[in-house]
């Protein structure tokens, strides 16, 4: 994943943000095929859902270092992807707790690099 940073007065939707970080962040499937994402000593189970075209990922579980967190502790995601109608896989990044507000908010799309 590439992080870009931009001021929200300069964004421009259709110009491709500048590189400033690449991070990565472990997935895997757990026991009933719930997807696992890894951040640091954070670990979040993600029970995927197709809805009317969008992938949509609800938070359902985590832990911190291996110790279970309550529901109250868990971020809640609007997270979606879906296929635009340019053909190009886009995401619209949402991620907030109830106690402390927005956490991360990011959106775009992904394209395929061409090459001549």
């Amino acid at each position: 994943l590439r992080i870009a940073q931009q001021p929200a007065d300069q964004l421009d939707v259709d110009r491709p943000l500048d590189v400033v970080e690449v991070t990565e962040s472990p997935q895997c499937l757990d026991q009933a095929e719930r997807l696992i994402e890894r951040f640091g000593p954070l670990s979040f189970r993600i029970a995927l859902r197709a809805e009317a075209g969008r992938l949509h990922y609800p938070v359902v579980g985590g832990r911190c270092l291996g110790v279970p967190l309550p529901r109250w502790a868990l971020p809640v995601s609007q997270t979606v992807e879906a296929v635009d109608a340019s053909g190009r896989a886009s995401f619209d990044v949402a991620l907030s707790h109830p106690l402390t507000g927005p956490i991360i908010r990011y959106r775009g799309w992904l394209e395929p690099e061409v090459t001549l």
